[in-house]
C-alpha cells in the first residue's frame, strides 16, 4: 500500500505530465466492440490506432501538398 505522500507525489506527477481521455460504449448497440476490447489492453490498443491515423494523415497531408505544387 503507498504512503500518503507517494500518492500525493503520484497525484503531482500526474496532474503535470499527463492528460486522461474517457470512453464510454453502449452496452446494446456497442457488442461487438467491447467484445473486441476484452482481449485485448485498451491504452496501448487505441495509442496504436491514433498513431497510424495520425502517419496516415500525415501522407494525405504531404500527397495533397505535392499533387499542388
Amino acid at each position: 500500500m503507498s504512503s500518503p505522500a507517494q500518492i500525493r507525489a503520484n497525484n503531482k506527477y500526474n496532474k503535470t505530465h499527463t492528460i486522461l481521455k474517457g470512453i464510454r460504449f453502449n452496452k446494446n448497440t456497442e457488442k461487438e466492440m467491447i467484445e473486441w476490447l476484452e482481449n485485448r489492453q485498451f491504452s496501448p490498443y487505441v495509442k496504436q490506432l491514433i498513431q497510424a491515423d495520425m502517419e496516415a494523415h500525415k501522407k494525405q497531408n504531404q500527397d495533397y501538398k505535392e499533387s499542388r505544387e
